[in-house]
């Protein structure tokens, strides 16, 4: 994959729904939208599609989304900002997801979602809007 000078991401901030943006591929670019050093987390292996998010985050920022594995149960949760872009397992070579990615994840991470500690478990609330 040949690296952009500008990609096609999907970026989903903390209590917002995702917004398409056209980014810089460039290392304080993608710095700038987690608000810190960037870690990628490869969460599926069915596309290139992966996570970018704040290593820091789940304990520097507010949670932000649930990731469910292919059975429906949640295998993570993603502190602070993050966005999803494309980029072998692996690599480091980022590129703009396609458009079939992108509204693939934009159902997936649509709505946001709040968080509660109950015992050892943790729940997940999601904030979908009466008129769905």
């Amino acid at each position: 994959m040949k690296k952009e000078e500008m990609m096609q991401v999907l970026v989903v901030r903390c209590g917002k729904e995702p917004e398409v943006q056209s980014i810089r591929n460039e290392l304080d670019v993608m710095q700038a939208v987690v608000d810190g050093f960037i870690e990628p987390y490869y969460f599926t292996d069915e596309d290139d599609v992966v996570l970018i998010c704040n290593e820091e985050g789940k304990f520097t920022k507010s949670l932000n989304r649930a990731v469910y594995g292919d059975d429906g149960r949640m295998i993570e949760v993603i502190g602070g900002d993050f966005f999803l872009c494309r980029a072998p397992k692996g690599s480091e070579n980022f590129a703009g997801l396609t458009e079939e990615q992108t509204e693939k994840y934009l159902t997936m991470f649509r709505y946001p979602e709040t968080f509660l500690k109950y015992g050892n478990d943790v729940l997940v609330c999601r904030a979908i809007p009466s008129d769905v």
